[in-house]
């Protein structure tokens, strides 16, 4: 049988780790709690779990996923710029070399914004450090949904959740409640947030009572 590869991205990297299975019985061997590995850096390519010390992770913690190589970008300008970094962790396995005399770009570390274990050798995934997440390929950041809807007139409050986020079932939920009088069913919410958001960020909608809305934020 053809193998069939699990690969795991990063805009600022592209292919960043895989993992190839042969059969289904494969899959089933290393899933965790339904989670397939995103498995290990691909040639060229390093992968580092580290804590808020900027220390690594041992087998079985939870930490922030850093990469680096030879896709990796430049940098940024702005706001984001303080995701790239200089790789500590490789200069001191290299005896402390200048990261000028470092090939391939390895003396540069981008924060990736995600979280991730390692168990038995293999990585993965378990979510996002902030509110962005990818929807068919697209990076969603649920704080521009929230905004979008808001700005929805008669809004009165809303909560968005990403539910089983980077698995097959993941779906961006919304719940709102709406100002006292107003009449603003949740297909007319829908028509409102598609003149302003692609379809890719489409929530699926739930009107709900005030007493609702204000379980789900505490």
């Amino acid at each position: 049988a053809l193998p069939i590869s699990n690969f795991y991205g990063s805009t600022e990297m592209m292919d960043v780790t895989y993992e190839s299975f042969s059969s289904a019985q494969e899959v089933m061997a290393v899933l965790r709690k339904d989670q397939v590995p995103i498995g290990v850096p691909v040639d060229n390519t390093s992968a580092y779990l580290l804590d808020d010390n900027m220390e690594p992770v041992g087998e079985g913690g939870l930490g922030s996923l850093y990469i680096t190589g030879s896709n990796l970008g430049d940098g940024y300008v702005g706001a984001k710029q303080g995701s790239f970094m200089v790789n500590h962790i490789y200069t001191g396995h290299s005896g402390g070399k200048d990261t000028a005399e470092i090939p391939n770009n390895h003396g540069v570390l981008y924060k990736t914004g995600d979280y991730a274990t390692i168990s038995g050798g293999r990585l993965y995934y378990e979510g996002r450090l902030d509110a962005q997440i990818k929807v068919r390929g697209h990076r969603v950041d649920l704080a521009e949904v929230d905004k979008a809807v808001a700005e929805v007139e008669g809004v009165a409050r809303c909560c968005l959740l990403c539910y089983r986020p980077g698995q097959d079932q993941q779906k961006v939920l919304c719940y709102y409640t709406v100002a006292p009088g107003v009449l603003l069913p949740e297909s007319l919410l829908q028509q409102r947030l598609a003149t302003s958001l692609p379809c890719y960020m489409m929530p699926r909608i739930t009107k709900r009572s005030e007493e609702h809305t204000s379980e789900l934020q505490s």
